[in-house]
């Protein structure tokens, strides 16, 4: 058994060691193509590929009902996932976009007390939809999300990593049908173009490993190459 272990170990390390220059190799990319000269972007490609955003507790916003100002408020979803407007009462928020929440409560109204009811509704502050960024990071701490954010994108709004941190264990935890899940990616291979620059979600964990230490079974496992894939954790 004591060499088993020791042999898991020495692979281990081995796929550690191994990592690769973050230098662009267009023989090598396969998240961006090589050309000779850039073109300039169309204002499409400015956009990107737009992510639903769904509302969620602790965000703030501004419900407006046109034509009825007294109707109108500032309100915060609460840790239920509701928000109490006037005569309606309480209002499913989470997991609403911004039209589909401004649809619901207009329909609400349009039951007993208005006719065609034209409700607009407002995202002020986004609270729910922020990362955890810790680890060998230069400001650990947790950051709001910007429009589509990945990997890179979450870590450079933490200043980055430090001089200790493990560009080959970078660990993102996700929560996804009730269940904990963790990924591993490599920044090196992502700085490469080698592998795409993975999306980064609301409530997400970011945790960018430091220097060699001691490690655990759970950690051996973690070694092995994860890139995009999660994988539930268990106790």
């Amino acid at each position: 058994m004591l060499r088993v272990v020791i042999a898991i170990t020495i692979i281990a390390f081995g796929l550690a060691g191994c990592v690769k220059s973050s230098r662009f190799d267009p023989s090598e990319a396969s998240a961006a193509r090589a050309t000779l000269s850039l073109m300039e972007p169309r204002p499409g490609d400015k956009l990107g590929s737009a992510r639903v955003f769904r509302l969620g507790s602790t965000d703030k916003l501004t419900v407006q009902v046109f034509g009825v100002p007294e109707l109108d408020r500032t309100v915060q979803i609460d840790s239920a996932g509701s928000i109490s407007m006037p005569l309606i009462g309480l209002v499913q928020a989470a997991g609403e976009t911004p039209s589909g929440l401004a649809d619901k409560i207009g329909a609400a109204y349009n039951v007993r007390y208005l006719r065609d009811a034209q409700v607009s509704v407002t995202l002020i502050e986004a609270l729910s939809q922020q990362v955890l960024v810790d680890g060998a990071i230069r400001e650990p701490g947790k950051y709001p999300l910007m429009g589509n954010s990945t990997l890179m994108s979450a870590i450079a709004s933490a200043k980055g990593v430090t001089d200790l941190a493990r560009l080959d264990q970078v660990l993102v935890f996700r929560t996804i049908n009730g269940d904990r899940a963790v990924a591993r990616f490599n920044l090196d291979d992502i700085r490469g173009g080698r592998v795409a620059d993975p999306a980064i979600f609301g409530e997400d964990v970011v945790v960018v490993g430091s220097g060699p230490g001691r490690l655990g079974l759970r950690d051996l496992l973690l070694l092995t190459p994860v890139l995009g894939a999660f994988y539930q954790l268990t106790r």
